[in-house]
C-alpha cells in the first residue's frame, strides 16, 4: 500500500517543462485510482502544519519480523530512524496530515484540474 500527501505548490511549479510537468500529473492521477495507492493534495488553505520542514518517508515491511523504518533526506545525507518511537511520532504526523488533506476523490480531482493547466 502507498499513502502520500502532497503539498498543493507541487502541482503548480512547473519542472521540466509544461509538456513533463502534464505527464507527470496524468501520471499521478491513474496511479490514484489504483486501490492500494492513496494520494492526497495539502492545500494551501490547510496553512501551517507539522511538516513544512520535515519531509519523510515511513517504511512498513510485509515480513512482521522487519521492524518499520522512517527515512528522512536533506541536501547533504539520508537519516534512518528505527526506534519505535520515532516511527510513532511519524505515523501520528502522517495521520494528521491525512486529516488536514482534501480527502482522496478531491484530491484526484485537484490533480486532474493541476494537469489540464500544463496541457
Amino acid at each position: 500500500d502507498l499513502s502520500v500527501v502532497i503539498n498543493e505548490a507541487v502541482l503548480l511549479r512547473p519542472v521540466g517543462g509544461t509538456a513533463v510537468m502534464a505527464e507527470q500529473l496524468i501520471h499521478m492521477s491513474r496511479i490514484a485510482q489504483l486501490p492500494n495507492v492513496t494520494i492526497q493534495v495539502l492545500p494551501f488553505a490547510a496553512g501551517g502544519h507539522p511538516a513544512m520542514s520535515t519531509p519523510y518517508v515511513i517504511l512498513h515491511f510485509a515480513d512482521a519480523g522487519d521492524a518499520s523504518v522512517v527515512y528522512l533526506d536533506n541536501l547533504t545525507m539520508g537519516l534512518a530512524l528505527e526506534e519505535a518511537d520515532h516511527v510513532l511520532g511519524y505515523s501520528l504526523l502522517h495521520e494528521e496530515l491525512c486529516r488536514m488533506a482534501l480527502d482522496p476523490a478531491a484530491s484526484l480531482t485537484r490533480l486532474e484540474h493541476a494537469s489540464r493547466n500544463f496541457a
